[in-house]
């Protein structure tokens, strides 16, 4: 035991002297005061990040620079910045960072070391994800979502599982034609991927885990005090392995079905790569995120009438009221695209980006950003930065979806690669247009239909100093728990709703 602290401690002192013997000719981006030995260790690892961030970029603009155990992170806190380095210098920031406890997530494509076998990933990516692509799937989207309607008529107070039951039906049919069962409580392939997804999102936060700045702690027995890393990464590989391996299993036996899992087969001969059964994964990560978006829309329209009514008179004026909005009248619902683009920007389902990592030391605006940086957006109110910038969204924590009309009442928001929630450059994220149309048609469809209001006046939500206050501070913006009183607009709008299923 003796030894093991001495070894540790000796660590430290060498990573201590080798940032300080560090020679540089240019200054790190403004770095805020930290620690002489573990640097800003204290605010990376600070426990309200969004609110804490938001202070640092209030202090020290567009981009910051923090220093832990070795470790660089350069925070980015302007679109502008963000577009500069993500996009325009996308070949030396599409890297991502390799470290003890995101080693079992690098068969990803989104975690994946920026190379070749990345690239033919990429490759495989778009042949299955892109607009056209997509578009067919369009008729299981529809499908899954009259569904979804039918039991928000009869048991709204089930909301949160019905929003399961949708996402997960649409991301399993859709990339693997596999049919989740009526209560997706009891898919175990959904559970699987939910968990390990969690998982996930946790092992890659700057700061959450000491072994990925200090890599000589993985050695540790795993019963040492502090070393529940070890039992968190053998359960995330488990899961990991059975997200990945179990539907691809399932997919074998249906070679006829259509999902991107058979298009991506039929595909590699095109881009000349050997196919591997990880391929599809990414896209469960995109729409399972998704949840989150769901979940902060109805939040939102419980505090927002005048929004829901103003969505209501216009889909009334431009398709009626006796049917649900469809994908072809997208184009002619800009104040329904306007607050899908709010909710997207007011609360991203992912506040801080996965951590981009620099393969050469670069230079911008005279700051000098080392080899190996984790360059991170975040894209919340964790620093009041692109999503909440003053100079483009004045009032940016009031939800306004006019920012994205222009006078004349058309919208002006750009394509989804607008989005932030997104990403930039060539870590985009890949599932978007699938992510986007399913996040779109359910709140055009809602909108068209119900009305959502608080179920009671003195619940949580209703207690809170500001709506910010109801997100947790975690990788994805989870809620906390809260009702809604989920009611037809209409008799007809209801029985339209009957009908369509008893159609189908």
């Amino acid at each position: 035991m003796y030894l093991v602290l001495c070894g540790l401690g000796i660590a430290l002192v060498i990573w201590a002297l080798q940032l300080k013997r560090r020679g540089r000719s240019l200054p790190y981006p403004p770095t805020p005061p930290g620690h002489f030995l573990f640097g800003n260790l204290r605010d990376v690892t600070a426990p309200k990040q969004r609110y804490h961030y938001d202070e640092l970029a209030k202090r020290h603009g567009e981009i910051f620079h923090l220093s832990a155990l070795g470790e660089h992170i350069v925070v980015v806190n302007s679109e502008e910045a963000a577009y500069e380095l993500f996009t325009r210098r996308s070949a030396i920031y599409s890297d991502r960072s390799q470290n003890p406890m995101t080693h079992f997530s690098s068969i990803f494509s989104a975690m994946m070391p920026y190379g070749e076998r990345w690239r033919a990933y990429r490759r495989l990516f778009h042949q299955g994800l892109n607009p056209h692509t997509v578009a067919s799937f369009q008729p299981v989207q529809s499908d899954r979502l009259s569904k979804y309607l039918q039991k928000l008529l009869v048991t709204p107070h089930d909301l949160a599982a019905h929003a399961d039951r949708l996402v997960g039906s649409i991301v399993f049919k859709v990339v693997y034609g596999h049919d989740t069962p009526e209560n997706i409580t009891e898919d175990k392939t959904f559970l699987n991927a939910v968990k390990a997804i969690q998982n996930l999102a946790n092992s890659i936060l700057p700061g959450e885990w000491l072994v990925n700045s200090v890599p000589v702690l993985q050695f540790l027995p795993h019963w040492f005090p502090g070393c529940r890393f070890h039992s968190f990464a053998r359960e995330t590989k488990v899961l990991v392995n059975a997200m990945v391996e179990e539907p691809y299993e399932q997919a074998k036996q249906r070679p006829e079905s259509v999902s991107i899992y058979q298009m991506l087969c039929n595909a590699r001969e095109t881009v000349g790569q050997t196919f591997a059964p990880q391929c599809p994964e990414v896209n469960l990560t995109c729409l399972l995120q998704t949840l989150t978006v769901i979940s902060a829309f109805y939040l939102i329209m419980r505090q927002n009438p005048a929004v829901q009514d103003r969505a209501y008179r216009e889909i009334g004026e431009v398709i009626g009221q006796y049917r649900l909005p469809e994908f072809s009248d997208r184009a002619a619902l800009p104040y329904v695209e306007a607050v899908y683009r709010e909710v997207m920007r007011w609360m991203p389902a992912v506040p801080y980006s996965v951590p981009h990592s620099t393969t050469q030391d670069d230079v911008y605006k005279g700051y000098l950003i080392p080899k190996g940086t984790l360059a991170t957006h975040p894209t919340i109110a964790t620093s009041r930065s692109m999503v909440n910038d003053e100079s483009k969204f004045p009032n940016a924590r009031k939800f306004m979806p006019e920012r994205f009309l222009s006078p004349e009442g058309k919208f002006n928001g750009g394509d989804i690669n607008n989005i932030i929630a997104f990403g930039f450059g060539r870590r985009i994220c890949v599932g978007r247009y699938l992510a986007d149309a399913s996040v779109w048609h359910l709140i055009a469809c809602v909108l068209a239909a119900f009305r959502i209001e608080p179920k009671t006046k003195s619940d949580e939500i209703e207690k809170l100093e500001n709506l910010d206050e109801a997100f947790l501070h975690t990788f994805m913006a989870h809620s906390i728990p809260y009702e809604c009183a989920i009611t037809p607009r209409t008799p007809e709008i209801a029985e339209v709703i009957r009908k369509m299923n008893e159609d189908g």
